[in-house]
């Protein structure tokens, strides 16, 4: 019998570079190993799937309608003394006649309100840069800077617009209630032209302003008699209404026409591949159909959706002209990722810490004299698939400081790795650095070095939700972020990248020795997950260790008010089929280990699964769900169903039949947990169930099983087996 090397039977490549430690895979959202074989592409076969999953994941999520008046002087307040765009009527009428065009997708007078951004038709051009998928927005705007030095791609666009033709294709009229006289008529013309591959759209320049920040130009200037700076007269004409007296939007997806479903996810599409592959604090992008418009705001916790407005209103053209004046910054670029200066280029190419032609940026973290910039290489994407949530980024960093002190002449000197991690956090939290406080004697826990929210980073949709008084819908999943960096001391490698089987299962059981330590010390980890685990080199030189990482979702034992949890794909079932059941706890967490090393041997190991019957396996186990009489979405019964069944472990034939036989035992002890009516209120019906609490029963089935099997002692025998 043979311990079996990584990994005769992989899945599709994975979404990222190795050395990036991801959020983990959400239940609800598209699970990384499920969807990353269905392109973004709107003509692929997948598209209808593909873009209902994303339409989906904004559920609960979207607030709106807000006034387009409300929205702009919101999210694009002019700077005190600052009067508003004043175009004259010669202006005005041509921005109309143009707008009238605009399912040309050119000649709009609005776009050159905003000169620094040049639009172009992207709509049969795919942008390749979103990793192994693609996208097809119909419109992007890029930094003029950019699009002249031929930088483009989705990590430099700015904005993306999305044009549609018939009433339909809005995701949001159908709960809007407006006169039927306003709506407009569904279009029965043929589809209009559109512009070659990567034409770059009508220029008309309005106003020159080549500066950053606000600038005074010859055009911008007071409208004669209009002296109460753009609130009185004339100010908002074309409106629909003046006052948020709609219907509240409802994120019952639902109810949208397949139109309307297929709008809401292709916009989300090009959301998540915007900002998985840029810096961003949040996002503006916009919807054009066939006579009004509306402008979406995207942050980390949800959307802003304005009112129909039609295309000639002012507050349209203020909305470009402000666009084109703000900062970064307001824009909602990160303006604590920099790019190296040339000194700082130098310094880190001479010692050959990254690939040649890596894209480096260096990243703030801390505040004040205690602020420190580490340099970082920017994959192509970055993130979750989801445009909400913690959006967990993790790199291989460098002190930028160490590397310019340094004024040795060792040719073999290499500054400390670290890792660092770039999310954003839940407010009402503990910050994650605490919990690493609580464990900084805990073997197999990580150590940090710094960590600090970072300024003025920090979502707003939620604020603005509250201030309204339930006048901009009601969603039921808003929460508030902080955007938090934390910098640990260890690095590692993914689970994945096991050597060998008896690697795995030895980091598994490190990592659930780390798991005890931390609940005798006081904390509940709450997060177990394939991309909590890692793998580093031993300090001894010997067998490579386990790291338990991602405290973020833990709790301290004494408290009550830790807040509700995300729906992960390794969540305990007993939670995911009842979500007002008590909050994960540690027979939970245990049992969320079972199902990473269910889903890492099912996918990494040598099993008797075609690709097919692979992505069917891992979907109906950790990912499906479904909505209750309640209209509540639940799942789990997958779990269930395999932790009770022998059906899969059959049908599976793992070629190492110890790791089979962990697997069996595993689970079979977990099924105990579903054989009585009520786990969460019974638990102590099974003693199994009870003694799961007891650290020997781990190690029975840890070690007894499987590290003390005969094969394990013959070292010289694993040996050739592990370096092969």
């Amino acid at each position: 019998m043979e311990d079996i090397p990584a990994h005769p039977h992989q899945p599709p490549a994975a979404t990222v570079r190795t050395q990036q430690n991801q959020a983990t895979p959400l239940g609800k959202r598209a699970s990384s190993i499920y969807i990353q074989s269905f392109p973004c592409t709107s003509s692929h076969v997948y598209r209808g799937s593909r873009t209902l999953t994303m339409a989906r994941e904004v559920e609960g999520h979207i607030a709106g309608p807000m006034t387009l008046r409300d929205f702009v002087e919101k999210f694009l307040p002019l700077p005190s003394g600052k009067e508003r765009l004043t175009v004259d009527q010669e202006k005005r009428a041509s921005m109309k006649s143009s707008m009238d065009k605009v399912n040309e997708c050119k000649n709009s007078c609005y776009w050159a309100l905003s000169p620094k951004f040049i639009p172009y038709d992207t709509h049969a051009k795919p942008l390749r840069n979103f990793d192994q998928m693609t996208i097809k927005p119909d419109i992007c705007f890029y930094d003029k800077k950019h699009a002249n030095a031929g930088i483009k791609g989705i990590s430099a666009v700015e904005m993306i617009a999305k044009v549609k033709y018939n009433l339909n294709d809005d995701a949001f009229v159908h709960i809007e209630y407006v006169k039927t006289s306003q709506l407009p008529q569904r279009s029965r013309s043929p589809s209009p032209p559109v512009t070659p591959d990567d034409e770059m759209l009508t220029e008309t320049t309005l106003f020159v302003d080549e500066e950053e920040g606000w600038v005074e130009d010859d055009d911008e200037r007071k409208g004669e008699g209009d002296d109460d700076k753009g609130k009185g007269k004339g100010v908002d004409n074309d409106t629909e209404s003046s006052k948020p007296d709609q219907k509240q939007f409802e994120a019952d997806i639902n109810r949208l026409s397949a139109q309307g479903r297929d709008t809401l996810g292709q916009i989300t599409t090009y959301t998540v591949a915007q900002k998985a592959a840029q810096f961003r604090k949040h996002i503006f992008s916009l919807l054009i159909f066939k006579g009004y418009g509306r402008i979406l705001f995207w942050d980390w916790s949800g959307i802003i959706v304005t009112e129909r407005f039609r295309l000639t209103n002012d507050y349209f053209a203020e909305f470009f002209w402000r666009y084109n004046k703000a900062k970064g910054g307001q824009r909602g670029h990160d303006e604590t990722i920099g790019i190296l200066n040339a000194q700082e280029r130098n310094a880190v190419s001479k010692l050959g810490l990254f690939d040649k032609g890596a894209r480096l940026v260096k990243i703030l973290v801390g505040q004040g004299n205690t602020a420190l910039s580490y340099v970082v290489e920017q994959p192509n994407f970055m993130g979750g698939i989801s445009p909400f949530g913690r959006s967990t980024r993790g790199f291989i960093a460098y002190s930028l400081r160490e590397i310019i002190d340094f004024k040795g002449s060792d040719p073999v000197w290499q500054p400390k790795r670290f890792y660092l991690k770039d999310t954003w956090r839940i407010v009402h939290r503990h910050p994650e650095h605490e919990f690493y406080d609580k464990l900084h004697a805990v073997k197999y826990v990580a150590t940090y070095c710094q960590a600090s929210d970072v300024p003025n980073h920090e979502t707003t949709i939620q604020r603005i939700y509250q201030e309204a008084s339930g006048a901009l819908g009601s969603p039921n999943k808003i929460r508030h972020f902080q955007h938090y960096r934390i910098v640990l001391s260890e690095v590692g490698t993914q689970l994945t990248t096991f050597r060998s089987t008896r690697e795995l299962v030895s980091v598994i059981h490190q990592a659930l020795q780390a798991h005890q330590n931390a609940y005798d010390a006081g904390v509940l980890h709450r997060d177990i997950s394939v991309g909590n685990i890692i793998i580093r080199e031993s300090e001894s030189g010997g067998e490579r260790e386990a790291l338990l990482i991602d405290w973020d979702m833990a709790k301290f034992k004494d408290d009550n008010a830790a807040g509700t949890m995300e729906r992960t794909q390794f969540l305990a079932a007993r939670f995911l089929r009842n979500p007002e059941a008590s909050q994960p706890n540690f027979d939970d967490d245990l049992e969320s280990f079972v199902y990473v090393l269910t889903w890492v041997v099912f996918c990494y190991t040598d099993v008797n699964f075609t690709p097919s019957v692979l992505y069917d396996k891992i979907y109906t186990i950790f990912n499906k769900s479904y909505l209750n009489d309640q209209g509540i979405e639940v799942g789990g019964d997958g779990k269930v169903d395999y932790l009770q069944g022998s059906a899969v472990l059959g049908t599976a034939k793992i070629k190492n039949k110890h790791l089979n036989a962990l697997l069996k035992a595993c689970k079979d002890i977990m099924a105990y947990r579903y054989d009585i009516e009520d786990p969460d209120t019974q638990p102590s019906l099974i003693p199994q169930v009870h003694t799961l609490k007891q650290r020997k029963v781990k190690e029975e089935i840890f070690k007894k099983t499987w590290l003390d099997d005969p094969i394990f002692q013959a070292s010289s025998r694993y040996g050739a087996v592990a370096d092969g």
